[in-house]
């Protein structure tokens, strides 16, 4: 999934405007417990900067935007559930909307 979230990066920074790997971490988080969080995002920042490192980017670079990435995730999540509970159904208006503008802002 990392490989196709490049598809949408600039070749000059390498930083995409839209990061697939991200978006189904969120969804990922959103299910599961908060006590396996830590966990899983530990897992995908390894992942995620594992094929940023073969992809050719710098070892320093490749880990502050695995950070960034693993931080946005946290935040989003975070604040949906705190407006929404431990479990939100965006299939209410209310909870995919405070999604889709987390989302936007990170």
């Amino acid at each position: 999934m990392a490989r196709a979230g490049f598809m949408f990066t600039r070749a000059a920074d390498h930083i995409p405007l839209l990061w697939l790997p991200g978006a189904l971490l969120v969804g990922v988080l959103m299910r599961m417990p908060v006590r396996d969080h830590l966990a899983c995002v530990l897992a995908c920042l390894l992942a995620n900067v594992g094929v940023e490192i073969m992809s050719g980017i710098a070892v320093a670079k490749a880990t502050a935007m695995a950070l960034a990435c693993g931080a946005e995730a946290i935040v989003i999540v975070s604040v949906v559930r705190r407006g929404h509970g431990d479990t939100p159904d965006i299939a209410t208006l209310a909870t995919l909307l405070c999604l889709v503008t987390m989302c936007i802002i990170a």
